[in-house]
C-alpha cells in the first residue's frame, strides 16, 4: 500500500477566497487519483490523504501521474500559498496512526513546493529520476518522461536500423520501374506493422525534404467509409494542386473541391472517386519534381470494407501503369484481398524484427530475441540500451499501459472514440479549458506518436 499526502497550504482560507478555483483544484485532484485506483480518505486542514493499493507493477503510473498533477500545482503556485506531496509505502492496513506519523513527518520538512517519496518506494518506480535525500524522505529533484531521455522516435529509429534494409531492398525494381504491380507485407496479428511505411519514406526523402506521402487508411467513422479517400490528402499540397491539372481537370477540380474544405463531411462516393482520381495525378506529378516514387501507402489493410477496398483496387488498377504508381499495402493477414488480385500483387512476409547485442563487446552482433511488430522491436531496443533488460513481445504493450499517467490514459481513451469523427485542432478543443491545456495536449500527442501507439496525421490507434 502507498499513502499520498497532498499539502495544501492555507486551503480553508483559499476556499473562501476563491472557491470556484478550488473546486477546479479538489476536481482535478480526484480524477488524477481516481484514474489510479486510488481511493480518498480524508481531508484534515490543508493535507488531503489518498490510499493506493494495487500492484507494484502499476506504482510507476500512479508517479507519471502524480507528477503531473504537481507539475499543475507548479503552474498555479501564484494562486496557492504553498505545497507539497508526499507517497510513503506502509505495510499496515491500519491509516489513522500512519496518516498521524506522515503528517507529522510532512509538516517538519523545511521545503516547499516539493515531491517527496519514501526510500522503499524507489525499488518498485520503473522510472528515470534524481532523488536528493532530505530528513526521512527523498525529494524529487528531476523527472525524465521516459520517451524523452531515449531521444529518439520510431521513425526516426527504424530508418536507422538494419531491418529497414530489407524492405528497401524489396522495393527497389518497383522504384527503378523494372518490376511493376502491388507490394503486399504481411505479419500475422503483427500490430504496428504499418509505421514500415513512414519508415520507407523517412528514408527515401531524407530529413530535409518534406514530401507529401499518400496513406490511406481506413475510416471506420459512421459519416462514410469513402471519407478514407479524402482523409489521406495532403492539406498543404491540395492548397496549390490545380496548378498540377490541365484545364478540364483544373474545372473539374475546383467545382469539386469545396465539398472537402472540411474533410470530415459527407460527400457522395461519385464526388469523392473524381476527387482521388485527380489527386492521384497531382500526386504523381509533385513526386516526379521531387525524384521521389510515387508511393500509396495503404494502411492496415485488413481494416478496409469491402466497398471502400474495391474503389481503392479499381482506381489504382486504371491509374498504376499510367502515373507510375507504386501501391503498397500492410496487412496483418496473408492473403491478399481479391479486388487487388487484377494488380499483380507480390506479397512479403515482415514479421521478424531482431534485437541484436551490437554495443556489447563480448557479444557483438548476437542475437537477443526476435519480434514480429516494429513497433514492439523499438520498445524492445530501447529498454534494451536504458537497461540491459530482454523485454519479451507481449509484455511490450503492459509495460507501455503501466507507464502511462492518468492524462496519457484519458487522452488515449477520448482519442480513440473521436479521431474517425473529426480533426485533430477541433478534436483538442473539445479537451481544453486554458491554454497551459493545449500545450500539455500537444505533447501527450507527439509522445504518442514518437512511441507508434498512434499514427500520425490523426490517422488513429496504431499500437495496444
Amino acid at each position: 500500500m502507498i499513502y499520498i499526502l497532498i499539502e495544501l497550504n492555507g486551503f480553508r482560507q483559499l476556499k473562501k477566497i476563491d472557491s470556484s478555483f478550488t473546486k477546479t483544484l479538489e476536481d482535478t485532484m480526484n480524477n488524477t487519483f481516481s484514474g489510479e485506483s486510488c481511493s480518498f480518505i480524508n481531508q484534515k486542514h490543508s493535507v488531503f490523504s489518498f490510499l493506493f493499493s494495487g500492484e507494484d507493477k502499476y506504482v510507476s503510473s500512479l508517479f507519471y501521474s502524480i507528477v503531473e498533477f504537481f507539475n499543475y500545482l507548479k503552474s498555479k503556485r501564484n494562486l496557492l500559498t504553498g505545497f507539497n506531496i508526499l507517497l510513503s509505502d506502509a505495510s499496515s492496513s491500519s491509516s489513522a496512526d500512519i496518516l498521524t506519523d506522515l503528517t507529522g513527518k510532512l509538516f517538519s520538512i523545511n521545503e516547499d513546493e516539493s515531491l517527496f517519496i519514501s526510500r522503499g518506494l524507489l525499488s518498485v518506480l520503473n522510472t528515470s529520476a534524481e532523488f536528493l535525500e532530505v530528513g526521512n524522505f527523498l525529494k524529487l529533484v528531476t523527472f525524465y518522461e521516459y520517451e524523452q531521455e531515449q531521444g529518439e522516435d520510431l521513425i526516426s529509429f527504424l530508418s536507422g536500423s538494419k531491418g529497414i534494409t530489407k524492405y528497401i531492398d524489396i522495393l527497389e525494381p518497383y522504384i527503378n520501374g523494372s518490376r511493376r504491380g502491388l507490394v503486399y507485407f504481411y505479419g500475422r496479428k503483427s500490430y504496428g506493422l504499418s509505421w514500415l511505411s513512414f519508415s520507407i519514406a523517412g528514408l527515401l526523402q531524407g530529413k530535409t525534404m518534406n514530401a507529401p506521402w499518400l496513406y490511406i487508411k481506413y475510416n471506420n467513422s459512421l459519416i462514410s467509409s469513402i471519407n478514407s479517400l479524402i482523409n489521406c490528402m495532403d492539406r498543404d499540397f491540395i492548397k496549390n494542386l490545380d496548378t498540377y491539372l490541365t484545364g478540364v481537370e483544373r474545372s473539374l477540380w475546383r467545382e469539386k473541391f469545396p465539398l472537402i474544405k472540411d474533410s470530415y463531411t459527407i460527400i457522395f462516393d461519385e464526388d469523392a472517386l473524381v476527387l482521388f482520381r485527380l489527386y492521384l495525378k497531382a500526386y504523381s506529378l509533385r513526386m516526379d519534381e521531387l525524384y521521389l516514387p510515387s508511393l500509396v501507402f495503404i494502411i492496415d489493410s485488413h481494416s478496409f470494407d469491402e466497398t471502400t477496398s474495391s474503389y481503392l483496387a479499381s482506381i489504382l488498377e486504371d491509374l498504376y501503369v499510367e502515373l507510375n504508381l507504386i501501391p503498397v499495402l500492410f496487412s496483418e493477414e496473408e492473403d491478399l484481398p481479391a479486388v487487388y488480385n487484377m494488380l499483380k500483387g507480390k506479397k512479403y512476409q515482415a514479421d521478424e524484427w531482431v534485437l541484436e547485442a551490437e554495443d556489447k563487446k563480448e557479444n557483438d552482433g548476437s542475437v537477443l530475441s526476435c519480434y514480429s511488430s516494429p513497433v514492439a522491436f523499438y520498445h524492445a531496443a530501447r529498454t534494451y540500451k536504458v537497461s540491459n533488460e530482454i523485454i519479451s513481445e507481449n509484455d511490450i504493450p503492459k509495460r507501455i499501459r503501466g507507464e502511462m499517467g492518468y492524462s496519457v490514459k484519458r487522452f488515449l481513451l477520448l482519442y480513440s472514440l473521436f479521431h474517425d469523427l473529426c480533426d485533430k485542432e477541433i478534436f483538442f478543443s473539445l479537451l481544453e479549458t486554458e491554454q497551459s491545456e493545449h500545450l500539455k495536449n500537444e505533447q501527450i500527442y507527439k509522445d504518442l506518436i514518437s512511441d507508434g501507439v498512434i499514427y500520425p496525421g490523426n490517422m488513429g490507434i496504431s499500437y495496444l
